[in-house]
């Protein structure tokens, strides 16, 4: 798709992410095009949605458990009127071994080590963190937040060479 966007004459493309799991396919994706397909002047920039607006997410966060589910994903979703069916129970355990020495999950601090499991086997709600702390206000907050710096960093690509 990107080799098709590239092809067609567009040098500056704009993907927006909106879930963690999709970074690194999409980071690889991104730099097979570029060396497959692009040219000098070609730019293909990757946006997650939770980095742009971090520090306002890291303000918010009642517990460093951004991870999915949580009072902020949840507070967005009903923001965005996306229908959500489960608040589920709080996690009293953070799910992944790691403590914070090694492993962090504030936003604007960068992690040590990356681990991984396979959550959903233990956590089958899916919930992490506090959902029920989610507010309306919370994620028209974060969603206005989000418009505007994407927003401005549009311009700010327009405006470049």
């Amino acid at each position: 798709v990107l080799c098709a966007i590239i092809s067609s004459g567009v040098r500056k493309i704009v993907i927006l992410n909106g879930h963690g799991g999709n970074v690194d396919p999409l980071s690889t994706a991104i730099r097979i095009a570029i060396y497959k397909c692009g040219s000098e002047g070609t730019y293909i920039y990757l946006v997650n949605w939770w980095e742009m607006i971090s520090d306002a997410i890291d303000k918010y966060l009642q517990k460093p458990h951004f991870i999915h589910a949580d009072e902020i994903e949840t507070s967005i979703a009903i923001a965005l009127n996306i229908p959500v069916t489960c608040i589920c129970e709080e996690v009293s355990q953070f799910p992944r071994p790691l403590g914070n020495e090694w492993f962090e999950t504030w936003l604007e601090k960068r992690p040590k080590v990356r681990g991984f499991t396979y959550e959903s086997l233990r956590y089958d709600p899916g919930c992490f963190g506090e959902p029920k702390l989610a507010s309306k206000e919370l994620g028209d907050e974060l969603v206005k937040l989000f418009v505007n710096r994407f927003v401005k960093f549009i311009k700010y690509l327009q405006n470049s060479n």
